[in-house]
């Protein structure tokens, strides 16, 4: 017997198929409405509208091989005819970032203000770690002599050892 099964939709973006209706999902996606037909192959000339397609795929947020995917080309291609466009892209979303976190900044939002400072302004936290000896005075260094004549064998023994392993570990760390 055959089972009534509905029809699994496929995503029109990733051509998976969608665990849930296309239509569940709420608004199409503002980046759907800048996607154009992909192209089997590279066109033979590029026209004026795949140049500001590019732009727009690069400020968009798509990275290089993302744009030459929905180009239908090879990302050497895109470079070798785009590199105004993929540079302008970039650098014109990072102008709307910094526009708008500039203006967060000087809105009031005080962690914005203490990154722009640091980033820009040459600001820097430094943390000093300083060692004292009490009350904030110098570290007093104590010198013990040992006289080995008066050790027994076996104390003598442990001195040595001590003593062994205090250079080894000493050599060990300036290697």
């Amino acid at each position: 017997m055959r089972q009534n099964r509905a029809r699994i939709p496929v995503d029109p973006i990733t051509g998976k198929y969608a665990r849930v209706g296309v239509m569940d999902r709420g608004p199409v996606p503002q980046i759907v409405q800048l996607l154009t037909p992909r192209r089997v192959e590279p066109p033979t000339g590029w026209t004026e509208l795949w140049s500001d397609q590019i732009c727009r795929y690069r400020v968009a947020g798509l990275s290089i091989e993302q744009c030459a995917e929905l180009a239908g080309t090879t990302i050497d291609i895109l470079k070798q005819h785009f590199p105004q466009e993929l540079a302008n892209g970039s650098d014109m979303i990072k102008a709307r970032i910094t526009s708008k976190f500039i203006g967060k900044a000087l809105e009031g939002d005080v962690a914005c203000m203490i990154f722009y400072l640091k980033a820009q302004g040459g600001w820097r936290e430094v943390n000093r770690h300083e060692l004292t000896g009490a009350n904030g005075g110098p570290i007093e260094s104590v010198a013990v002599t040992i006289d080995a004549e008066r050790l027994t064998p076996e104390q003598r023994q442990i001195l040595r050892l001590a003593i062994t392993k205090a250079n080894k570990d000493e050599n060990d760390d300036t290697v």
